[in-house]
């Protein structure tokens, strides 16, 4: 049992630890998409300040003269602050022009009413096909996995030879007409026989170190060129023919591709030209500590994170910006939290956005108060079961002693009477014992005596049992405390007497009526008086007490006997429970004495209760109400 106790517990740690990393990784990419909506609102706040600065960044195009091969003047390359960068923009202007222009003149070329979702390669010289210089994404052409490089031979079985082809027999489809495009792909294969052997001039060196000589040998190409010449003529091209079916494509939706990446590439260069407006202006200055910290503290909160943080802004060439707080501690400088601003500029310097949270483990812990709760609860929960188990079986164990006890002490109790009723009985049927009249009274005396006592003996088990069911009726009457206690005490001062000891009474009460059955009264004190006689230790010495408080009256048996250990005077009205006596067996009885006392007690609505010391003695007190109410303990 202890071991299924500890592996399940072992299971709940396991379980809250792996809860408590997931909440780790959870954390973390929240924070990241926090950082990243971060970054993209810091360009877009940036933007918009230019624009309400009255500077628009989309007309912010600076003027570079062109040469008619593209490349910037000397004057322009004069005039901006970076030579190298200003030519590189220049030359970005001129592929944009380039490229809106083709896009223009293919939109102008075809004439048709559709197209197959290619570009044509005008410059491609094929006696029988055209050659397929770009795919359209998304198009028919596309997911039927046409790639530049392929030369278109027929449509519907009509030989292409040139572009004017083409136009001619698409003129006759209408859009979203399925059509056979036939073509050929090109595809290498390996011929090793048409390499040459690679030429290598062998050299050696004889060095000479300390005395020692050394040789250096190396092998060397003679010529890259040819090597890699030989190495390319290993590879030839083979075409392989192909039909495919293709929808047709609306002319409208090219001219919409062709708009659209004609946007596109406007869009990216008007970016470029606010880097290039921006390029020499520091990070100090094109971002607000201020609006940087409350866009932080937005974006946290937004995505649910709401705890103390710590952020500093550095360059990206390590240089310190700005931070929160102004004492930049090494945990922020070496945070996981980074993200990059500004990544997709290419002039413009970039910056480095560091974020560190002091108090990150206490919040997850926080956040996962009602798991750990949970955990901790159902551990608490499976323990005390546990415990209350272990202290079942301990108390079951301990009755289970105790009834085994029980049944030997009556076994005893009921043997000692049956074997002298036997035995007068026999005596009495022996046919040649002389009989007299004395001798025949004096034996059915005997057998009359045990019988009465092996009936009370029955009978005090067959009543202990009716008064644990609550069965048992009491026969209330009004009873003279003082009368009953004296009666008692008449009868019990023999025994004393006979076993020298000494019997006190300090009879001091003046309420003395109570409301009670005087049979289970009187039973009570002989109990208690029987057993302080029963555990003397050479001859009793026994005081009784009576005095009243407001609403009790109060009777208490005092003895200077062996006494009992605290662990004792705990158990002593428990059912079956006997004082032990070490290895001395002198002390009769079944255990059910006191537990009866103080079920009625408990049942005349008063309190029992006991204090003893080892070898000074016990004091046994019972308490009845004089109003017929329930005492409190």
């Amino acid at each position: 049992m202890v071991l299924a106790l500890t592996g399940l517990v072992y299971l709940q740690y396991r379980w809250v630890t792996d809860s408590y990393r997931v909440k780790e990784e959870q954390f973390t990419h929240i924070v990241n998409d926090a950082m990243e909506h971060i970054a993209q609102k810091i360009e877009k706040m940036e933007r918009l300040e230019a624009m309400r600065m009255g500077v628009d960044p989309d007309n912010m195009l600076p003027p570079v003269n062109l040469s008619p091969k593209g490349e910037p003047t000397a004057v322009a390359s004069a005039n901006s602050g970076s030579a190298a960068m200003m030519n590189q923009y220049a030359l970005m202007i001129d592929e944009y022009e380039e490229t809106n222009n083709m896009l223009l003149e293919q939109l102008r070329n075809n004439k048709t009413q559709v197209f197959l979702g290619v570009d044509i390669n005008p410059n491609a010289t094929h006696c029988d096909g055209i050659e397929v210089s770009r795919v359209i994404p998304n198009t028919s052409a596309d997911h039927a996995d046409l790639r530049p490089g392929d030369i278109l031979e027929s449509i519907d079985n009509v030989v292409l030879e040139c572009t004017d082809d083409l136009l001619d027999v698409l003129a006759r489809y209408s859009p979203n007409e399925i059509v056979n495009v036939g073509f050929r792909r090109a595809q290498l294969s390996y011929s090793p026989g048409l390499g040459s052997k690679i030429r290598t001039i062998q050299s050696q060196d004889t060095i000479s170190l300390g005395g020692t000589k050394l040789v250096r040998s190396e092998v060397r190409v003679e010529n890259m060129d040819s090597v890699i010449e030989d190495i390319n003529i290993l590879w030839e091209p083979k075409y392989t023919d192909h039909i495919v079916p293709l929808r047709l494509q609306d002319r409208r939706v090219l001219r919409q591709m062709i708009q659209q990446q004609i946007s596109h590439n406007h869009q990216q260069v008007q970016r470029l030209a606010f880097e290039m407006a921006i390029r020499n202006k520091p990070l100090a200055e094109r971002i607000d500590p201020r609006k940087l910290d409350e866009t932080i503290e937005g974006a946290l909160n937004n995505m649910g994170i709401e705890t103390a943080y710590q952020f500093c802004l550095r360059s990206d060439r390590g240089d310190l910006i700005f931070a929160k707080p102004n004492q930049v501690s090494q945990e922020l400088l070496n945070s996981d939290y980074s993200h990059q601003l500004y990544q997709n500029d290419m002039f413009a310097q970039k910056g480095e956005l560091l974020l560190f949270f002091p108090n990150r483990q206490k919040y997850l812990l926080g956040r996962s108060q009602a798991m750990l709760g949970a955990s901790f609860l159902f551990n608490l929960i499976i323990l005390l079961i546990f415990a209350s188990t272990i202290r079942t079986i301990i108390r079951q164990k301990k009755l289970s002693d105790m009834k085994t006890d029980f049944i030997n002490n009556m076994t005893h109790e009921l043997k000692t009477p049956i074997s002298t009723i036997k035995l007068a009985s026999e005596m009495l049927a022996d046919p040649g014992l002389a009989r007299s009249e004395s001798m025949v009274s004096r034996y059915v005396s005997m057998i009359a005596d045990e019988n009465e006592r092996l009936k009370q003996h029955v009978e005090k088990v067959l009543q202990f049992a009716r008064m644990e069911k609550g069965d048992l009726k009491l026969n209330m009457e009004e009873v003279n405390m003082h009368d009953l206690i004296r009666d008692i005490l008449q009868k019990v001062n023999l025994r004393i007497q006979n076993a020298n000891g000494v019997l006190e009474e300090h009879l001091e009460a003046k309420n003395v009526v109570l409301k009670g059955d005087r049979l289970h009264l009187t039973n009570m004190i002989l109990n208690l008086l029987d057993n302080a006689i029963k555990y003397a230790k050479e001859t009793p010495d026994v005081t009784v007490r009576t005095r009243n408080t407001d609403e009790e009256f109060i009777v208490s048996i005092q003895d200077k006997g062996i006494g009992m250990s605290k662990e004792t005077v705990k158990r002593i009205f428990d059912k079956f429970y006997r004082v032990p006596t070490g290895n001395v067996h002198n002390v009769k009885g079944f255990g059910l004495g006191l537990s009866y006392v103080r079920l009625m007690v408990e049942a005349h609505g008063g309190i029992v209760s006991a204090t003893s010391k080892l070898d000074k003695g016990s004091v046994f007190e019972i308490r009845f109400p004089l109003n017929g109410k329930q005492l409190n303990t």
